[in-house]
């Protein structure tokens, strides 16, 4: 069973695309109150960086929980054909909320910039990519399924299942550094932009 990964891919990347293009498009629709009540929350947020209790290992758990939900879910998903449709919507959700809390942040004012480089863009830098390349294949994957499945043996399907598996788990590992960089080095650099 050949899976066919770039046109799946080029999807994957045009709803993250457009889920980002609509973050942005939200923060400027924003009302003023809505504005003052998340810059308010931001504030909290910032404000508990600088106590010294916060513990990475909870935030590494936490971090490495949602990764790990999206990542089975999206994994779930690639195994039926009428998981394409919410496996796109998981990658435009992922565009729309980083969009948004970046575009948010840039418009609050000079530290914004530094907020989402030092926040937002190193876990990201692996978390998106790993997530665009779990949906392209489980959306590749699960075509290949649907085209094939007719013509393959049971041992050949579960022979495809954990090919599909053993690559979804290695882009698991992406996810893993991601929280790792979320829970120690995001938290760090933010801190030290906080006190400043």
């Amino acid at each position: 069973m050949a899976f066919r990964v770039s046109s799946p891919l080029v999807v994957s990347l045009a709803f993250f695309i457009l889920g980002a293009v609509l973050g942005v498009i939200a923060v400027k629709a924003l009302d003023p109150m809505e504005k003052a009540e998340l810059l308010s929350y931001v504030e909290v947020f910032l404000t508990s960086l600088n106590n010294p209790g916060i513990d990475s290992l909870s935030v590494l758990k936490i971090a490495l929980l949602q990764n790990l939900k999206t990542a089975l879910l999206v994994w779930a998903l690639g195994l039926t054909i009428i998981g394409i449709p919410v496996a796109c919507a998981v990658v435009f959700v992922r565009g729309f909320a980083l969009a948004f809390s970046a575009s948010f942040l840039v418009s609050e004012g000079p530290q914004g910039p530094l907020l989402v480089l030092f926040g937002l863009v190193p876990h990201n830098l692996l978390a998106v990519p790993a997530l665009i390349f779990m949906v392209s294949y489980a959306v590749s994957f699960s075509f290949a399924l649907i085209r094939e499945r007719a013509y393959l043996s049971s041992s050949q399907l579960w022979n495809q299942v954990f090919k599909y598996t053993a690559y979804w788990a290695r882009l698991c590992g992406l996810f893993l550094l991601a929280a790792v960089l979320e829970s120690h080095l995001s938290p760090f650099l933010i801190g030290l932009l906080s006190r400043h």
